[in-house]
């Protein structure tokens, strides 16, 4: 709730859109819509499906459940890359909502409702070490994972400026 949420969630009420949300387990994703709809009670939630599917044939079903309802909004909290794809496959198919990620949202409404974060780490921008403190395990990913990615992003940057620029010069 410290960027898009409260907007997106506002616009929902205000303008009738329903929303579909996929993602963590069952019990969390139906918590955190109560402590969303607690917070906006006019939001219109078109349905809801867990981000943990068994096989391809559950995932294919949930997304055509979505295509099938057309909501205005779907908002996916998977974890990076495996949003993203959901969305991309849903678009795929036809459907022509606004999508947006959100990663461990669900799970953190689910757990602490609308606040998760305290007010002055909120407002000094630091969730990252909040989430460090709350979820011991995204030290791995924040310290170690998020460097190489870096390291791994300049380096195809400059692969792809150098191959350009070679390219231009012939």
């Amino acid at each position: 709730m410290t960027s898009l949420a409260p907007i997106i969630f506002s616009l929902s009420e205000e303008e009738e859109k329903s929303i579909y949300l996929v993602g963590t387990e069952q019990q969390h994703l139906e918590n955190a819509v109560k402590k969303i709809r607690y917070s906006y009670p006019g939001i219109r939630v078109a349905g809801m499906h867990h981000g943990y599917f068994a096989d391809e044939e559950m995932r294919e079903s949930c997304l055509q459940q979505i295509v099938g309802l057309q909501p205005d909004i779907v908002i996916v909290g998977m974890g990076a890359i495996l949003q993203e794809k959901f969305l991309i496959d849903l678009c795929s198919r036809d459907w022509k909502g606004l999508g947006f990620t959100c990663g461990g949202f669900f799970h953190q409404t689910a757990k602490s409702g609308v606040k998760y974060y305290p007010g002055w780490i909120d407002k000094l921008n630091l969730r990252w070490i909040y989430r460090i403190y709350d979820e011991p395990n995204l030290i791995k990913r924040y310290l170690f994972k998020y460097p190489i990615f870096a390291i791994l992003f300049i380096k195809d940057l400059g692969t792809y400026i150098l191959n350009k620029n070679a390219t231009l010069n012939r």
